[in-house]
């Protein structure tokens, strides 16, 4: 895949958003914010890509994962007006069979196509199956990007770029000790576990160890995502003890070679 293959999936990603712009701000508002993700995560995969020395065709290959990973998201939101894939439908298994049924990826290779089709699939789900080691280095590098941006997002001092915790799961005030424990116990935490909006924020801390390569650790640390979410959470031992591990994690993951 050349940068030749890959303007065509530009402009046919551009025009399909601005295909779902809406005089509803409140559609327009949720389109603008996907958009705009999905630019910084391509931006965060080229970064990904120059780190493990890809060759010119697979960062192509890695930036059409990016920009399609959320291809889902704006069908989904103006159809169902949210983005909870368990209050509407898997967004990830969506935006496949969008690039399916447009044909996008039509002149690509078939290895090629279904490599990308996968990546997407594989972008949300809780852990990667078992496939090829080309499908899962790229559903690994997509799960990275993804998730940098998240971080950054959910730690911002901009209040219209922050991403604040889901209104129903209440305050900051209580961590329930199971959550706190299968942490520990060196899981990412279950989102149907969470009971409190500080249980929401312990779950995007425990994504850490889900994470894949030494570039995205040393990401974590040098934005200092860790620390920026742990200064919201209660300062009791169990939410210390949790830091401290996921710190401590970090820090060796960082110091590896890939």
């Amino acid at each position: 895949m050349t940068e030749t293959d890959i303007r065509p999936l530009r402009r046919w990603f551009k025009q399909y958003v601005q295909s779902f712009y809406s005089p509803d701000a409140d559609i327009q508002a949720h389109v603008r914010l996907k958009e705009e993700h999905t630019a910084r995560v391509c931006d965060r995969m080229a970064e990904l890509s120059t780190a493990l020395r890809l060759t010119t065709e697979q960062r192509t290959l890695a930036e059409s994962v990016a920009l399609f990973h959320d291809v889902g998201r704006f069908q989904q939101y103006t159809q169902y007006r949210t983005f909870n894939d368990f209050r509407s439908e898997d967004h990830a298994c969506l935006g496949v069979r969008i690039l399916r049924q447009a044909g996008v990826l039509s002149d690509l290779p078939q290895s090629q196509q279904e490599l990308v089709q996968k990546a997407v699939r594989y972008h949300n789900g809780r852990d990667v199956p078992a496939d090829s080691v080309e499908a899962v280095n790229l559903a690994r590098m997509i799960r990275d990007a993804d998730k940098i941006d998240i971080l950054a997002m959910i730690t911002s001092e901009d209040e219209l770029f922050r991403i604040l915790p889901s209104p129903e799961f209440g305050g900051m005030a209580q961590v329930s000790p199971g959550t706190v424990e299968f942490i520990l116990q060196g899981h990412v935490a279950r989102f149907e576990h969470i009971r409190t909006a500080a249980d929401q924020m312990l779950f995007r801390m425990s994504w850490l160890l889900d994470m894949n390569f030494a570039w995205t650790f040393q990401m974590v640390r040098e934005k200092g995502y860790l620390e920026k979410m742990a200064a919201q959470l209660p300062q009791t031992d169990s939410v210390r003890r949790v830091v401290e591990f996921l710190s401590d994690y970090r820090e060796r993951r960082a110091a590896a070679t890939v």
